[in-house]
């Protein structure tokens, strides 16, 4: 009876890309490289929907959000809606200081890097807000007239 209120079950449709996708799969060397890639990608949707929460948490828009950046809007906008966000380091650390945050470099629990020297800490790494650094504006090579808002 659910199945007749809500109506048919839609199932997407087999492309040839979903085709070719799955025929390449059958080669471990490219369902490794696939694995790796997709890993990345989802980590940087994680990170972006992260920003989006905080932002909410905040309780900024996004267009408030961009003028504390001094970004378009519509580049703000298009990073949180979107679901193939690649933002550039540079913007995810402009956002995470406009809204109260920072980044760290933490060492994964279980990973396949190679273990420190011996005797060598491996720091927690704190990458420094942009309030804390001197602002530059790299393509035009001079300083930036007034500081970033602080969120209010």
């Amino acid at each position: 009876m659910l199945r007749f209120l809500l109506g048919p079950v839609m199932t997407k449709k087999k492309t040839a890309f979903d085709s070719y996708v799955a025929r390449r799969m059958q080669d471990p060397a490219f369902a490794s490289a696939y694995a790796e890639e997709r890993a990345a990608i989802d980590s940087i949707d994680a990170l972006v929907r992260k920003l989006d929460e905080a932002r909410l948490l905040v309780g900024i828009s996004k267009a408030d959000l961009a003028r504390q950046i001094e970004a378009r809007p519509e580049v703000v906008r298009r990073l949180f809606t979107t679901q193939d966000a690649n933002p550039t380091l540079a913007t995810v650390l402009k956002l995470a200081d406009a809204l109260g945050f920072h980044l760290e470099l933490v060492r994964n629990t279980a990973t396949s890097a190679p273990a420190p020297k011996k005797g060598f800490a491996v720091p927690v790494v704190t990458v420094p807000r942009f309030a804390d650094r001197e602002r530059s504006t790299p393509a035009l090579g001079r300083r930036r007239s007034r500081p970033l808002k602080a969120p209010s």
